[in-house]
């Protein structure tokens, strides 16, 4: 009788945008379950991820925006910087929206810059 924790792989996890690591930027508005009302030049940066093992096909995006698109990058700073433009369609409920990736892998911090003329909430996103 005793406990038994499991390591919970955050790689391949759903991450909640609240639980970032840190949070730059002019606008936008941490609730409980979504970072609300972004602006441009936002900054969440999700900390360091090991894809030695796991080398995704996809970053999928759960949001929501009243325009016609947000323009998001996706940054994977490693041994190189790598960039992926996810330019987001307009959705008035929390949806999920899927972006290729290639050439992912090592261990890599994440990051995802918002920017200019955005107006974006972000629930989570998770690697694939």
């Amino acid at each position: 009788k005793g406990f038994l924790f499991a390591r919970r792989r955050k790689e391949t996890a759903e991450i909640a945008a609240v639980d970032c690591g840190s949070i730059y930027g002019d606008k936008y508005t941490v609730g409980r379950d979504a970072v609300t009302g972004i602006g441009n030049n936002v900054i969440l940066d999700f900390g360091e991820f090991d894809l030695t093992d796991f080398v995704p096909a996809r970053i999928v995006i759960t949001g929501r925006t009243k325009l016609a698109f947000n323009s998001i990058q996706a940054a994977f700073e490693g041994t190189e910087k790598r960039t992926v433009l996810c330019d987001f369609a307009k959705a008035d409920d929390y949806t999920e929206r899927a972006f290729p990736l290639e050439g992912i892998s090592g261990k890599v911090k994440i990051s995802l810059i918002f920017l200019p003329g955005c107006d974006f909430d972000i629930r989570s996103f998770r690697l694939e």
